[in-house]
């Protein structure tokens, strides 16, 4: 089934706030059901990396309230070099997420 001229205008919207670098290539693309399915494949693995880094800080140091990062500094920073790094914040995640589907996104769209 196609996009429909509303649905492709959304679409690009929400890949223009993720992808602003890549205006041109979206302005004028016909977005199709492969766009639409990439990019809700990569909204879902930066709500899934960003669940798990606020899972991490809730578990670690109780909350995000004022005070915390002295309180779990030791915690933090040991689990950090553990975990290699991979827990560094929500933008990481969303940089994961455009390093795993922006190309293919890009691929899907029509010129």
């Amino acid at each position: 089934m196609a996009l429909s001229a509303e649905e492709q205008g959304h679409l690009r919207a929400i890949l223009l706030l993720f992808f602003p670098e890549s205006r041109a290539d979206f302005e004028s693309a016909e977005l199709n059901e492969r766009t639409l399915d990439l990019t809700e494949r990569f909204l879902v693995e930066v709500d899934r990396c960003s669940r798990t880094l606020q899972k991490f800080l809730a578990d670690v140091a109780g909350g995000l309230t004022r005070g915390f990062l002295r309180r779990a500094l030791r915690k933090l920073g040991q689990d950090a070099v553990r975990r290699d790094g991979y827990l560094i914040g929500t933008i990481a995640c969303t940089n994961q997420g455009k390093a795993l589907y922006k190309r293919p996104i890009l691929e899907s769209v029509i010129a």
